[in-house]
């Protein structure tokens, strides 16, 4: 559970920096979540089924397919996600649905409880191959299990890899940490006007010189988060006598952990996506389980369009 909890914090982090608009649907494309051939997919496979169809969200995230069930009038809605902060934003987005903060990997559900158990680039985190055994115990006989799965050969893994890549260049420039103590030591010389505070006010000053130029062509290449970190620390260090210096440590502190945490988001997203063997393996466990795969299927998105997830599905036997 210690694990579980470490996750569900993490991505409580995420989603309470989420925006809140109405369409947050899926993570993709310059890192937005809306996306119409998403809302058609689901309102697809939702529409054929009855009304009193008991559908449950793996790895639910702010309810984006559960809104598409909620605005096809379906009552009967489980939400399942690791982080708190998500299940409350899917709850203001689809009232009525019931939310549980669960890992996807042992869910708190009855057996033969659901009738349609969907996830849309979530349950893969927890790592499909560990979910599907709980999932067809939940699922009655006849339900369905529809899927759509980060892929490694898909856009969306391709730009969570730039991103990871940007976070990380952030993070090499060494230039926050070098902030930090060329801060520290102007205190320090303010407080106490030393020959040794000015000493070490020199030394930390000469070494800031190297990673404010790696953060500056960094900024110039385009990287937002360098260019509002180094427009920040300039002002506050124009400014200083003006700031107490916890609050600037801990401005420049929260920078840098989010684009740490941010960092290892991205990571998580790529080492979820699956390659087409993989998704091809799990297609096989269904099968084992007592399911009958469709064939999978690409999720195309854009213009030109381009694959961006898989869509794994199957039906349990009766």
């Amino acid at each position: 559970m210690g694990e579980d909890n470490a996750a569900g914090a993490e991505w409580s982090r995420y989603w309470s920096g989420r925006s809140s608009t109405d369409d947050p649907e899926v993570y993709a494309r310059h890192g937005f979540e809306a996306d119409e051939e998403l809302k058609e997919f689901w309102a697809g496979i939702i529409s054929a089924l009855p009304k009193t169809t008991e559908i449950v969200d793996l790895a639910c995230g702010s309810g984006a397919v559960l809104r598409h069930a909620t605005r096809l009038g379906y009552p009967n809605l489980t939400g399942v996600d690791i982080a708190p902060n998500a299940i409350e934003m899917m709850k203001l987005h689809c009232p009525g649905a019931k939310g549980i903060v669960s890992s996807a990997e042992d869910l708190p559900l009855a057996d033969q409880s659901a009738d349609l158990v969907v996830s849309q680039f979530g349950f893969e985190y927890a790592g499909v191959r560990n979910c599907l055994p709980d999932i067809v115990r939940i699922l009655k006989p006849g339900g369905k299990l529809v899927a759509i799965i980060h892929m490694t050969e898909g856009a969306i893994a391709r730009e969570c890899e730039e991103n990871r890549q940007s976070c990380a260049a952030l993070e090499e420039t060494g230039f926050i940490p070098a902030a930090i103590e060329v801060f520290r030591a102007f205190d320090a010389v303010d407080k106490t006007g030393t020959d040794a505070a000015r000493a070490h006010l020199n030394e930390v000053s000469e070494a800031a010189i190297a990673p404010k130029e790696a953060i500056t062509k960094l900024a110039a290449s385009g990287h937002t988060l360098a260019a509002h970190t180094m427009s920040g620390t300039q002002l506050m260090f124009q400014r200083r006598r003006f700031y107490v210096l916890a609050d600037i440590v801990d401005w420049l502190e929260r920078v840098r952990k989010e684009n740490l945490a941010h960092g290892e988001r991205m990571q998580g997203m790529v080492n979820a996506a699956l390659s087409r063997e993989q998704i091809e393996d799990r297609r096989a466990q269904l099968r084992e389980l007592g399911l009958e795969p469709a064939e999978v299927e690409t999720l195309m998105q854009g213009n030109p369009a381009e694959p961006i997830g898989w869509i794994l599905q199957a039906t349990k036997l009766a």
